[in-house]
């Protein structure tokens, strides 16, 4: 099975910033439907589900898509996945549905805006170029999910400290948007939902009280918005152990990473490998066996 997820569905293929390039345009993200459609055959998370506790192999032809966070833009992506017969999982963090804004939003759209070189742990990092961007953008993901026990907001305050940069204010961009819960409700009739935490913490750096809130009050807001638990988990940053997934089986019947060491899923439904979908398609084509698709090389050729 091939498991592919994204973030945002972007509606042009404009750069803003260095942030739009983690995420498919929706002309690409359509045209690698279109190809994925003669490929095989898409599945749903509930057929996955039931042919694993069934001891049923995972089908190499089956294409399985979603999408994590919560994003509003994810009603862009469930357009296309219907136009293509291709069933959609979306794995919200509830903690969005009541306006929480993520910490790796906050990060995203303070060094969007940064208009100087920065200092951070014994480096120089300039975030108005590409390159220092995602670099730095990688380096305080680090700080910030390696701290064990330690929320992820309190974290970014204090790298923003370190940084000795102000925190972008004025509310997020439209393209950062999060779903409410009536928008939740109304995507819910074409899409299945699952659980992406409570607050998108990394569930690896959690202590037991921490880990436990994550999933049940996840799983108790999603409930609440949509009248049923949800049976399916995509853990926050694709981060899982043993202890994660001990955890997750006691909720959930699958459980969806990102760079799992248990090949497809084979010895462990808890731990379904994934691809992540960003603007440059090309990569995924070559690891895959799909055609070359169009992307941003141009654009980002210009910029770097």
């Amino acid at each position: 099975m091939l498991s592919l997820f994204f973030h945002r569905v972007l509606p042009d293929r404009r750069l803003q910033d260095y942030s739009d390039l983690f995420d498919p345009t929706y002309r690409d993200f359509d045209r690698l439907l279109a190809r994925l459609a003669r490929r095989g055959r898409f599945v749903s998370t509930a057929e996955v589900a039931e042919a694993l506790a069934e001891g049923r192999p995972l089908d190499p032809r089956w294409v399985h898509i979603s999408c994590d966070d919560g994003f509003a833009s994810v009603t862009l992506g469930a357009e296309l996945c219907a136009k293509r017969g291709a069933p959609l999982t979306a794995f919200v963090t509830s903690r969005v549905l009541e306006g929480y804004v993520p910490w790796f939003v906050r990060r995203t759209a303070t060094l969007a805006a940064c208009r100087r070189p920065l200092e951070f742990r014994g480096r120089r990092y300039d975030p108005r170029r590409i390159r220092g961007a995602f670099a730095l953008h990688n380096e305080i993901k680090q700080a910030v999910y390696g701290r064990f026990g330690v929320d992820p907001q309190a974290a970014l305050d204090e790298v923003f400290a370190e940084l000795g940069v102000e925190e972008a204010r004025g509310g997020a961009a439209e393209k950062f948007r999060f779903l409410t819960a009536a928008e939740l409700a109304e995507l819910a009739r074409d899409v299945e939902v699952g659980s992406h935490g409570a607050s998108h913490s990394a569930l690896t750096a959690c202590d037991e009280a921490q880990l436990g809130e994550e999933l049940d009050a996840s799983a108790q807001a999603l409930a609440g918005a949509l009248g049923a638990a949800p049976t399916s988990i995509s853990y926050p940053d694709g981060a899982q152990d043993a202890r994660v997934r001990a955890a997750a089986r006691e909720r959930y019947r699958v459980g969806f990473a990102v760079g799992a060491s248990l090949p497809l899923a084979a010895s462990d439904p808890f731990a379904i490998e994934r691809l992540a979908l960003g603007r440059n398609l090309e990569r995924l084509g070559r690891r895959r066996g799909l055609r070359r698709l169009g992307h941003a090389a141009g654009e980002l050729k210009a910029r770097w």
